[in-house]
């Protein structure tokens, strides 16, 4: 028999506790967790997406960045310019939001699919 599972009481109380680990960081460390979020190109749907993510981020008390780049972007400086936002310590969390531009995501480039654990 199955279950049935609904949605939003789930997503309710993992927002309620990921909101409850950032006042934690904000009390206890004074750390504000920040994403970028680097979108490449003027996809519609693309930047409705990232558009929501960074209103989630600030609902839970976080910051969230937007980095826009024109679809003509090189991968080097696109490549260059994700490399100084990992090394900037008040940053937390990189989101590169694909599709990107066929000159962009072929692994030749330095941009390769990487799973998180």
């Amino acid at each position: 028999m199955a279950t049935i599972m609904y949605g939003k009481p789930v997503a309710d109380q993992i927002e309620l506790w990921v909101k409850t680990e950032v006042a934690e960081l904000k009390a206890n460390h004074n750390l504000i967790p920040r994403l970028d979020v680097v979108l490449v190109g003027r996809s519609p749907a693309s930047q409705r997406y990232v558009g929501k993510k960074i209103e989630s981020c600030e609902r839970l008390g976080m910051t969230g960045r937007l980095h826009n780049f024109d679809e003509n972007v090189s991968a080097a400086e696109l490549r260059d310019y994700t490399r100084r936002l990992s090394d900037d310590p008040a940053v937390h969390g990189i989101l590169i939001q694909l599709p990107l531009p066929q000159h962009i995501e072929e692994p030749a480039h330095g941009f390769e699919q990487v799973r998180c654990f």
